[in-house]
């Protein structure tokens, strides 16, 4: 005894009632039909009890193509679908009208089992049942351009149908790619650049992941802890919007190849955009006058292991000439560029510094015999870890300030 086609309501609530009964198939329709059929061969389980259908034209809805009446099928479990999703689950406890012709074939049915059309595209249908069936052949690979498409899809039906753990997994697969913890970013930072070394410009546009769409996606299914991340990595974009031709340096060819999509930002989120990047360069202006050696001679002087009674602060000279350096290089303009780069990345600059007075060469200073000892090169080391842990740490405030 056959069963009807089951339709899930659009809205995804689980009110709705299966479609009333449709007509039967001739033969001939049934012949045309099966023919533009395509069966997945990914998700088609001979044992299942019900087939998953999307059409075309759900597919290539807005894609401009001619609209064929080709369907793509899957062939999956009651149970399985049930399992996971609610919606799913009230649906198929519903009583079902029944038919009496036997000898006729229904177009509610396929192959004997019932039909499920959904009103969905056939990508996302796809890749959400490779989420119930094979997880592990479903991969997301770290930082790609492809993430966010893929997991919108997800995402989307699993707010339809109620699959709350599902939207829990895509948001953990976006949390590694735009997380919560600066140590973590720093890797993230560190694999971007090492790849980005063999890329071509157009490689580099193409190959890691757009931030304003993961704002956006923030913001519709419920995922805010990803969006500091995101609008920093925005903030510090290159935003080129004339034309010129000063320089073309390795720093601002890897500062233009980051893309973003400026134009798809929501006015409050521009907004909020443009109001962190400015706290993030005003942040760093005033760190720098803090960092003035009149401003922390006095604890210097108690951290400075080469201290003497003749002398309060060998390092002073030394100090000096670090500071005059990091200082240029944060806020001048070298020959060979024509905007402040490392301004608009204070985490990586700040990174740089660190390694700097790690490695620090006593070639460096205006006395070669003369270092810039360990306990003060370790003190400010510890103030520029603290102003990173700062700025990262109050992301979230300053791209959220307009409601």
């Amino acid at each position: 005894m056959s069963q009807k086609r089951l339709t899930p309501p659009r809205d995804g609530s689980n009110s709705g009632h299966p479609t009333k009964r449709s007509k039967r198939l001739s033969h001939t329709d049934k012949v045309t039909r099966d023919n533009c059929d395509v069966k997945s061969s990914e998700i088609w389980f001979e044992d299942g009890n019900i087939v998953v259908g999307v059409d075309a034209a759900t597919t290539e809805r807005g894609s401009g193509k001619s609209v064929s009446e080709q369907r793509f099928l899957f062939k999956v479990h009651k149970s399985v679908l049930a399992m996971h999703s609610p919606v799913w689950k009230d649906m198929f406890e519903l009583p079902q009208p029944r038919h009496n012709d036997m000898d006729e074939t229904s177009e509610d049915e396929y192959e004997g089992v019932p039909l499920m059309m959904l009103q969905d595209g056939m990508k996302d249908v796809r890749d959400l049942l490779m989420l119930m069936y094979k997880p592990i052949e479903l991969t997301f690979n770290r930082l790609d351009s492809g993430t966010v498409p893929k997991v919108s899809g997800i995402l989307t039906l699993s707010k339809k149908y109620q699959i709350d753990k599902f939207r829990e997994h895509i948001a953990q697969i976006l949390r590694q790619d735009w997380p919560t913890e600066l140590e973590a970013w720093d890797q993230n930072d560190a694999y971007i650049k090492h790849r980005m070394k063999a890329m071509s410009s157009g490689e580099i546009k193409s190959s890691f992941p757009e931030p304003v769409s993961v704002v956006n996606i923030s913001h519709e299914y419920g995922i805010p802890e990803i969006r500091p991340a995101a609008f920093y990595h925005l903030s510090r974009v290159f935003w080129r919007f004339y034309d010129d031709d000063c320089f073309d340096s390795p720093r601002r060819t890897s500062a233009e190849s980051r893309f973003a999509e400026h134009a798809l930002l929501s006015q409050t989120d521009l907004r909020n955009f443009i109001f962190g990047r400015d706290i993030l360069r005003t942040r760093m202006m005033r760190f720098f006058q803090r960092l003035k050696y009149n401003n922390i001679q006095g604890t210097l002087t108690s951290k400075c292991s080469e201290t003497t009674v003749v002398r309060k602060w060998p390092c002073q000279k030394q100090y000096t000439d670090w500071w005059t350096g990091a200082h240029e290089l944060l806020f001048s303009l070298p020959d060979e560029e024509c905007h402040p780069l490392r301004l608009y990345d204070p985490l990586d600059t700040l990174l740089e510094l660190i390694s700097d007075l790690t490695t620090w060469d006593a070639k460096t200073t205006a006395e070669p015999t003369k270092s810039f000892c360990l306990g003060c090169r370790q003190h400010v080391i510890s103030l520029i870890t603290k102003e990173r842990e700062y700025i990262w740490s109050n992301l979230s405030e300053w791209f959220s300030f307009v409601q």
